[in-house]
């Protein structure tokens, strides 16, 4: 399965069953960051999740608010040179230790 990213998601898709999704979508939001809960820091959903990413190194948060102001582009850049492999340019994983196509070591 691979993420396609919230409005791509196929049935295939890692996250077509994300809780998150399934909230924006239930309140015609197309971003966490719309919603009033998010602004005053009191969506569980989305904190918790910010809140493991934080322990990986990533803040959805930061990574959302570059998104929506319009840096989208340059961060989308940004993130697929930190998830490939330096040796193949395969796409990887931050829980994986070895490159999935070549198998070399990831960092």
């Amino acid at each position: 399965m691979t993420c396609d990213s919230y409005h791509n998601l196929g049935p295939e898709s890692h996250g077509v069953d994300c809780p998150r999704r399934r909230c924006m979508d239930s309140k015609g939001y197309e971003y966490c960051s719309e919603c009033p809960e998010y602004a005053a820091g009191k969506c569980e959903k989305f904190e918790s999740m910010d809140r493991y990413f934080v322990k990986k190194g990533d803040s959805l948060r930061e990574n959302l608010k570059r998104i929506t102001s319009g840096d989208a582009d340059a961060w989308l850049a940004e993130q697929g040179a930190k998830w490939s492999c330096h040796s193949c340019g395969a796409p990887t994983f931050w829980e994986e230790k070895n490159c999935p196509r070549c198998g070399k070591p990831l960092k």
